[in-house]
């Protein structure tokens, strides 16, 4: 078995795009308004057509798990402020890890996703 994608599943499959491919620049390897696949293996999946494809039911708000994703970035500060500018809902200061050398900031990726 080998790992091929971790698929986020959203309540806004337009909004999750434009952030994740305009805001963020993930690349789109496919896409088919239901369920798009960037090239880093992270896949975004409206979540009433995953219900209904994986369970035969819609997966309701409250059925949510909650996801982790970690990004790299060649200037933390400077997409730290386009995130900003882009009005995701930063939940704490970008601040210096404990050991250094490593910047972290929290943020919701998109409110209702």
């Amino acid at each position: 078995m080998k790992y091929s994608s971790t698929a986020v599943l959203v309540s806004d499959i337009k909004e999750s795009k434009r952030f994740y491919h305009e805001i963020l620049g993930l690349e789109i390897m496919m896409d088919n308004g239901e369920h798009i696949a960037f090239m880093t293996g992270l896949s975004i999946w409206d979540r009433v057509s995953a219900g209904n494809t994986i369970f035969n039911k819609p997966i309701e708000k409250s059925d949510y798990h909650k996801v982790d994703l970690c990004f790299d970035s060649e200037d933390i500060r400077e997409d730290y402020a386009k995130l900003q500018q882009s009005g995701v809902e930063i939940l704490n200061q970008l601040a210096e890890q404990l050991g250094g050398g490593s910047l972290h900031a929290e943020y919701w990726i998109l409110t209702g996703t």
